[in-house]
């Protein structure tokens, strides 16, 4: 009986340590994108992250394409930036992030403004 007790016992604690190990890996790779983006002066907050991650939204290329947005000149706040949420619904809407945001830094390059909405609209045509 008390063999048994100390079976059940390193089992829960097995499972435990885990089930921590998996949350340490987690905020680990969250803590480090929020960190990029931070550092790359296109801040994400942290708790968008892991939204997305409920959402199965791939935080790396959210976070990268609005790096590469902010690198590019583009704006990512405000009305017609390139924000988490638009670059977000677009993912989401079946879009290509980084196409998106490639075209419109291609576009400012030309001398040419493009808002996100007329990009990702496009973007979305050309797939269908």
């Amino acid at each position: 009986m008390n063999n048994l007790f100390t079976l059940v016992a390193l089992i829960v604690l097995l499972l435990i340590l885990i089930s921590l190990c998996v949350v340490i890996f987690y905020q680990v790779k969250v803590t480090n994108l929020w960190r990029k983006a931070f550092m790359s002066q296109a801040p994400v907050r942290y708790f968008e992250l892991v939204g997305m991650s409920f959402r199965k939204v791939p935080m790396e290329v959210v976070v990268n394409a609005r790096i590469k947005a902010k690198h590019g000149g583009l704006e990512i706040d405000g009305p017609d930036g390139c924000t988490v949420e638009r670059l977000e619904s677009h993912f989401l809407a079946g879009g290509d992030v980084d196409r998106v945001v490639k075209t419109m830094i291609a576009e400012k390059s030309k001398g040419l403004e493009i808002d996100f909405a007329s990009a990702a609209q496009t973007d979305l045509a050309e797939q269908d």
